[in-house]
């Protein structure tokens, strides 16, 4: 096999973001197919260490997530996030009536901290450096 069959694939942004919103609507099925393009991504590869594919890609997912949260612009964000797939509130309904939003703005909230998190997994994924949410799965 030569060196570059062995080599990682890169995602495209596209391709990221379509999995990344697919595996958080699956309930982070990243084993069960809808996330194999992730696994074998060098945003994985690179960072695998004592955990499994599976669990360094549900670890980096959550930590961008949860890394939302830091930032006070985010944080609407982050909490339509973590009622959602987190902390799910059951349905998506809920978790609008828990976070006392409209629901249009609850999915506006949605769409953009989903949108936010592949930012920040795009961003490992092209420069490979350690963000915060890399650093603390490390430390």
């Amino acid at each position: 096999m030569s060196a570059a069959a062995r080599r990682p694939g890169r995602l495209i942004l596209t391709g990221l973001a379509i999995l990344v919103a697919c595996g958080l609507l699956v309930g982070w099925g990243w084993d069960r197919g809808v996330g194999n393009a992730l696994l074998a991504s060098r945003l994985v590869t690179d960072r695998t260490g004592d955990l499994s594919p599976s669990e360094t890609l549900r670890h980096l997912v959550r930590r961008s997530v949860e890394e939302l949260n830091s930032h006070p612009r985010d944080q609407r964000l982050y909490r339509a996030l973590y009622r959602t797939f987190l902390n799910p509130a059951g349905t998506q309904e809920r978790a609008a009536e828990l976070l006392d939003l409209p629901f249009s703005t609850y999915r506006a909230h949605l769409r953009a901290g989903t949108q936010r998190v592949i930012e920040l997994l795009w961003h490992q994924e092209l420069y490979g450096g350690e963000s915060s949410a890399v650093a603390a799965m490390r430390g």
